[in-house]
């Protein structure tokens, strides 16, 4: 039983009013956390043993962001790690904020304790296959009092070539997660399943009008244990089959320091809702879109400062 858990009337661990968590582990609400891992990675034939991430979470509800940053990668492989968005978002999942109170995000469901397996493969415009991620990670729980949470990794990828002065621009998109029996596993063993497709574009800081795309197609499995009590009564209020919708997403790399680093805001909702008109919005990939249910598409683009145009061509 974590910092912030007390036992409750069942065999099951409870989060104390005022903490979030499965009741194995609990942090206090709206407390940013911060998440360390190690990364040992074969990237394009090349072994990266000992990389470190971290990772600052805020976990308010209405300001649910996170920054992480990815390695420190030579010029052999550069850029490419911004590339490896599989490994940023179970983080978007485990800290989603929830502006209706109506849906459950990983870490609530799991205690930010599980495995999860990754599987991602890449296509240029054309269809062809062009590179592809696997991913093993580890989330092994709270340490620091409640303060930190930790994760190991194993990447194997083959990725393509990107050039000194391209970037790689992720337009806003959302994710499906499932809970799933654990086939052939006791009551105390779940699974949460995702999948689908995210596209991606890369552009030249050099001709920001030139740019090409990509699709990203995805499988992922997580596996964690539960208290079956608390979970069905946590299911009679809320549910654990969400979208997590990611937004604003921004990825840079750092040459001196061979980081990358990803930040985003992430939200969910029950995953029977409608979704979101802007996930799968046409706007330039230098415009936001703002959902609008008067609009024909039930959105609009506006570009971003600095640029002009009508949102879905901007210069």
């Amino acid at each position: 039983m974590s910092f912030g858990a007390s036992d409750s009337s069942s065999s099951c661990c409870k989060c104390k009013s005022g903490y979030t968590g499965n009741g194995e582990n609990c942090f206090l609400q709206d407390e940013s956390i911060i998440v360390r891992g190690r990364i040992s990675a074969k990237i394009n034939d090349i072994t990266l043993d000992e990389q470190e991430t971290h990772a600052y979470v805020h976990t308010l509800s209405y300001d649910a962001r996170n920054y992480v940053a990815l390695g420190r990668v030579g010029a052999d492989i550069g850029n490419k790690i911004t590339l490896l968005l599989p490994f940023t978002t179970p983080i978007h999942w485990l800290f989603a904020g929830d502006l209706a109170n109506s849906s459950m995000n990983g870490f609530r469901l799991t205690g930010g304790t599980f495995s999860r397996q990754s599987e991602s493969t890449l296509f240029d415009e054309s269809g062809n296959k062009v590179g592809d991620i696997y991913i093993s990670q580890n989330f092994t729980g709270l340490q620091q009092q409640g303060k930190e949470l930790h994760m190991e990794a194993d990447i194997v990828a083959k990725l393509p070539d990107l050039g000194a002065h391209e970037q790689v621009i992720y337009p806003d998109f959302a994710q499906l997660f499932e809970l799933k029996d654990d086939e052939g596993e006791l009551a105390t063993r779940k699974a949460v399943h995702s999948s689908g497709s995210i596209k991606l574009k890369v552009t030249s800081i050099r001709e920001p009008s030139v740019h090409k795309s990509y699709r990203l197609d995805y499988v992922d499995r997580i596996y964690f244990g539960v208290c079956p009590g608390l979970l069905a009564d946590e299911m009679t209020r809320i549910t654990p089959n969400v979208r997590v919708s990611t937004k604003r997403m921004f990825v840079t790399f750092t040459p001196s320091d061979g980081q990358a680093r990803f930040s985003s805001a992430n939200y969910i909702k029950p995953s029977d809702n409608q979704p979101d008109a802007c996930e799968a919005n046409t706007c330039s990939i230098y415009a936001e879109c703002v959902a609008d249910a008067e609009s024909a598409n039930g959105y609009y683009c506006q570009c971003k400062p600095g640029f002009d145009g009508d949102g879905f061509e901007c210069k």
